[in-house]
């Protein structure tokens, strides 16, 4: 999603005649509703899974050496 509005804002910034009023538009959606989504990602890449946690191929390393 992300991906796409930047595609979308470069493209709008390039072809609209009015590019001050295209630049305020973009910048209150980026504020009013991309941050949400970027506060997802952030959270996503931040939190620990139980791969990191739990390292499944160092056990079965104990395991053969047995």
């Amino acid at each position: 999603m992300l991906h796409c509005w930047e595609e979308f804002q470069s493209l709008a910034t390039k072809w609209h005649p009015n590019k001050a009023e295209i630049n305020r538009l973009c910048a209150l959606v980026e504020d009013k509703c991309l941050n949400h989504f970027k506060n997802i990602l952030k959270k996503k890449r931040s939190s620990i899974n139980f791969g990191q946690i739990f390292d499944f191929s160092f056990s079965k390393e104990i395991e053969a050496s047995y």
